[in-house]
């Protein structure tokens, strides 16, 4: 199980996009792949491009990308030993 928070700094009016997972064991390509579905929705909404069946590459790339970043920062913690 995981999810996706967006939180803005009402200061700067910066958005985060916080992807979390409720432990490692949810840490498969199942749920890794829809978060990083959540997440790149939520992206593409804050930035202004609409998503539909004429126009959903940018999703299908973003989405990617983020799997690949929450993969990399899996294998990087594991690796450093650091579960937290």
């Amino acid at each position: 199980m995981g999810q996706v928070v967006q939180i803005e700094n009402t200061k700067t009016g910066e958005m985060i996009i916080l992807i979390s997972f409720k432990d490692v064991d949810c840490f498969n390509a199942d749920v890794v792949s829809h978060e990083s579905v959540h997440a790149a929705w939520k992206v593409l909404e804050i930035v202004g491009i609409k998503v539909d069946y004429e126009n959903h590459e940018a999703l299908a790339y973003l989405t990617g990308w983020i799997a690949n970043e929450i993969n990399k920062f899996y294998y990087k913690i594991s690796a450093d030993g650091d579960s937290s």
